[in-house]
């Protein structure tokens, strides 16, 4: 059968629409211009790439002019070119040398946005003027986009630009890597349109870790199974295995010993270590006549000498041992039959237990030949050396001159090279390649369109299967399905962080009767907040007959006819608003950081966030840029959960979310944290859950290329260069900060904090405003009073007259208000000043002081000029010594000299 010409168009880093089987004939006969609302594509950024005998007749200047935008044209880039050139396709083919793409890319901005192709450029191409666009991205979800055609333009939407493959007209296509038992499913309406299915099968190797390990003595050995179909790899320098061998700490522990020792004693020798390798035991006197008893002496119950004459061998060590030892204390047993002629007894002068530690000598060997010799290890410390064993070895043996017991672990990459017979069965139909299709070469396959079936198809995939042994890596394989058909299954998809919408649209080719309307959703999807059904563009209508399982949501639709046109839109969330409900007003989209703005719709004091299920599930959560008093709290459970604590919130509130690049991580219990400060150089204050004491795993996702100091309590906990940066610590009640090295820690490192009060702020660079630092409200306040103090004791009746009579002093309060409000920030005030106050709680003590300090000087002043004599009308004998001139009163109780200066009497 003939296929359609499909024009093809890559978008990169957005969306690939890919329309081709039909070379360029003849130039374009012209471009148009910008339609109204949109911007065209600069020059500069439009190319054409094509090789230099290729048929296809188009120039730079045909595109120049031909692609418009309706946003981010200066960010977009078009180039003509052919499939086989087409880059950053995220492993997407787009034919060969013959087929013509237009490829779209931008690298800068992701969003949506509408695109204007002219129409002869498309004609050029397809042949004819498309009526639809359909975009299958690379999770596997499908768009579908009218085309609207019309004043010599083809216009569509792309609703994101995040390695998208678009297709004109019916084509499906799918791709992926799959492993041995995976499979696809797909849906398919009209069979007369469909093609043959063709499945490029390209091989590719499959790569795990293989870790073994073992305690081992001189003489023991230990079973290993390394497996893969290619030598093994590793981590030494030269990507061979590495065996690394670790020697115990020595230990010694004496006992004083004891007086007029006969048969039968026993003594219990405290020790740490967990064997024995020495004996010794320092006689000081033995007493008796005639021949001497000789005595049996045990360790933890083994016999190390059964004819042991203290009389002749007053210091006697026995060493060479190799005792285990289970308890926390070495049992010693000196025991003797009396086979002298007299009671004989010694004294101890003491009795040492001991373990060397280390060891000397020794050689590591493989079954498979494989040997490498590590010489002397000293007490408590590792070597590691490389060890090119090989997947023939099936055990590993030691070999030391001491009887200690060592640590050994060999670390080795297994890899299974190429897709092992890799097959296909679409439906009932199978085709097969038999052998290893190396690593990057393709194979293709062909199934006949007889194999579809209207409605859901089911691809099962096998690989490896039987070939390889059961530790081995799975085999897998990359596959590339395509197939014509023209479908009128129209998928939207909106997916953000916390929110999943999906709108299908689907046209029956059949009679069906309780029709099932399926749809799968993403893993990361966790409730399904609505489901809504319409039929022939009709009225939408919640519905509750569906099921989720596995992802898959199945729901029904009734009855339907031949030609019944079903859409269902789904609204879902990857996030659980536990006794409470939030409507997310700015999402984030997957390829961006969690940033996102949300409204409380409901709230009480028990409400949190569970954003556990999320992509940033393990990063520690918090919010800024709140409209209530803010301290949200983050708890975090060993069983991987993440709650979003928000005091003081209530309805009709609103605040943004993101999470930092540290991840917490707990065994057992839960921890609560709250971050202090959100910049490049974090704080988070850790105060414990149920119990204290839990462990927490801390994990810098993003440490600075300079190494990571990780600070709390004024002591270094972690300075470490690698990438994370991991620091393991208990819950207990302290403030952590996260920096880089050579830096001063963050001021906030004092334990404690605001953790129980309210208005904490959280430094962030916001969308909505910057805070107003502690810092100038209190440089603010103080300048204010420090200058009325100041000013009072200067001149004391200033501050006493009407406000209208002093514009020096009211221009300064001005000066201040203004300043002081545009430090706050221009336009909104209400946020920047709460979180202002917020900050400067710390300094409360200190203003609260300089504040009492100034009133304790006004008041000295005020007392000490109360107590002095004041002048009298006309210079009477009651005034001060050495005044002149006569003074008049004023209306306000003042009096008024004769040249006018205004005397102020205190009451």
């Amino acid at each position: 059968m003939n296929r359609r010409r499909l024009l093809r168009v890559a978008v990169v880093v957005s969306v690939f629409v890919v329309v081709a089987q039909a070379a360029l004939v003849g130039a374009v006969a012209g471009t148009a211009s910008a339609a109204p609302g949109l911007v065209g594509v600069p020059d500069s950024n439009v190319d054409v790439d094509l090789a230099g005998d290729s048929p296809i007749d188009v120039t730079t200047g045909d595109v120049e002019g031909a692609v418009s935008t309706s946003r981010f044209a200066s960010t977009t880039h078009v180039t003509v070119t052919s499939g086989d050139r087409v880059d950053d396709s995220g492993g997407v083919s787009f034919g060969g040398a013959e087929d013509v793409v237009l490829v779209i890319r931008d690298d800068t901005n992701h969003g949506s946005r509408e695109v204007t192709v002219d129409a002869d450029l498309i004609r050029a191409v397809v042949g004819h003027i498309p009526s639809t666009v359909t975009g299958v991205h690379s999770s596997g979800e499908t768009w579908v986009r009218q085309v609207d055609a019309g004043d010599g333009a083809v216009r569509f939407e792309v609703p994101k630009f995040s390695t998208n493959q678009v297709t004109f007209e019916g084509e499906f296509h799918a791709s992926g890597t799959f492993s041995n038992g995976s499979s696809l499913t797909w849906g398919l309406t009209d069979l007369d349109a469909a093609s043959e299915v063709t499945v490029n099968a390209t091989g590719s190797s499959s790569v795990e870790w293989d870790n073994e390990t073992a305690s081992l003595v001189d003489g023991e050995s230990t079973s290993v199974a390394f497996a893969g179909n290619a030598p093994l790899t590793g981590p030494s320098s030269n990507g061979l295995p590495t065996a690394t061998i670790t020697a115990p700490e020595g230990h010694s522990e004496t006992d004083p010993g004891k007086d007029d020792i006969d048969s039968g004693y026993t003594a219990e020798i405290p020790y740490d270590g967990d064997t024995v390798g020495g004996l010794s035991i320092n006689v000081a006197t033995v007493d008796g006549v005639a021949t001497p008893d000789h005595y049996t002496v045990r360790v933890e119950g083994q016999t190390i000498d059964s004819d042991w004459d203290p009389y002749n061998e007053r210091s006697t060590s026995w060493g060479g041992l190799s005792i285990p030892v289970s308890g926390d204390s070495v049992t010693i047993e000196i025991d003797s039959d009396n086979q002298g002629e007299y009671d004989w007894y010694f004294d101890a002068d003491g009795i040492t237990v001991s373990f060397d530690g280390g060891a000397s000598g020794v050689v590591l060997d493989a079954s498979d030949g494989t040997s490498v010799g590590f010489g002397t290890i000293n007490p408590g410390t590792s070597q590691s050396l490389e060890f090119p064993v090989t997947t023939d070895a099936t055990q590993i043996s030691l070999s030391q001159f001491e009887a200690t017991e060592l640590d050994v672990t060999v670390n080795a990459k297994e890899t299974t090279a190429g897709s092992i017979d890799p097959s296909v069965e679409l439906n009932d139909c199978t085709t097969a390649y038999d052998g290893t299709i190396p690593d990057g070469q393709t194979e293709t396959l062909s199934l006949n369109a007889d194999c579809l079936n209207e409605g859901t198809n089911r691809l099962n995939v096998t690989t490896g299967d039987g070939a390889l042994s059961a530790d081995a890596p799975e085999s897998q394989v990359d596959l590339d399905i395509t197939h014509d058909a023209v479908s009128v299954h129209e998928i939207s998809v909106d997916d953000t962080r916390w929110r999943y919408a999906y709108n299908d649209s689907k046209t029956w080719a059949s009679d069906r009767r309780d029709a099932i309307h399926t749809a799968t959703l993403p893993s990361r999807v966790v409730a399904v907040d609505s489901v809504e059904i319409a039929t022939d563009d009709g009225i939408w209508q919640e519905t509750t007959d569906y099921t989720l399982t596995d992802g898959t949501l199945a729901v029904t639709v009734g009855d339907v006819s031949a030609g019944t046109k079903t859409e269902v839109r789904v609204t879902a969330s990857k996030i659980v608003v536990s006794n409470g409900a939030i409507t997310v007003t700015d999402p984030s989209t997957p390829d961006e950081a969690l940033d996102s703005r949300f409204r409380i719709d409901s709230w009480t004091d028990d409400s949190y966030i569970a954003v556990g299920g999320t992509a940033d599930g393990a990063r520690i959560h918090y919010t800024y840029n709140e409209s209530w008093d803010a301290r949200a709290v983050s708890e975090v459970t060993a069983a991987g959960d993440q709650r979003l604590h928000l005091p003081g919130a209530s309805a009709a509130e609103s605040a943004r979310v993101a999470s930092l690049p540290i991840e917490a991580e707990l065994d057992t219990g839960d921890a609560r944290f709250h971050v202090a400060d959100s910049s490049t150089r974090p704080t988070i204050e850790v105060r414990p859950g149920a119990a204290e004491g839990d462990e927490v795993t801390f994990r810098w996702l993003t440490p600075p290329s300079s190494g990571a100091v990780i600070e709390a309590r004024g002591t270094t906990l972690d300075s470490d260069g690698s990438n994370p940066a991991i620091l393991v610590d208990d819950d207990s009640e302290e403030t952590i900060d996260f920096s880089a090295e050579g830096s001063s820690a963050n001021s906030s490192t004092m334990s404690g904090g605001f953790w129980d009060q309210g208005g904490q702020q959280v430094v962030q660079t916001a969308r909505d405003g910057g805070p107003l630092t502690a810092v100038l409200v209190f440089a603010l306040v103080g300048l204010v009073v420090v200058g009325v103090v100041v000013l009072r004791d200067r001149a004391p009746g200033v501050l006493d007259r009407a406000p209208t009579d002093q514009p020096y002093l009211l221009g300064g309060v001005a000066v201040v208000l203004v300043i002081g409000l545009e430090l706050l920030r221009p336009g909104t005030l209400s946020i920047p000043i709460r979180n202002a106050v917020d900050s400067a709680l710390p300094l409360v003590f200190v203003l609260g002081t300089v504040i009492a300090a100034a009133a304790a000087a006004f008041a000295l002043n005020r007392w000490r000029k109360n107590g002095l004599s004041l002048p009298v009308v006309g210079g009477s004998s009651d005034s001060p010594s050495g005044s002149t001139g006569s003074s008049t009163s004023a209306s306000d109780g003042s009096r008024t000299d004769d040249e006018g200066t205004v005397v102020n009497i205190y009451e």
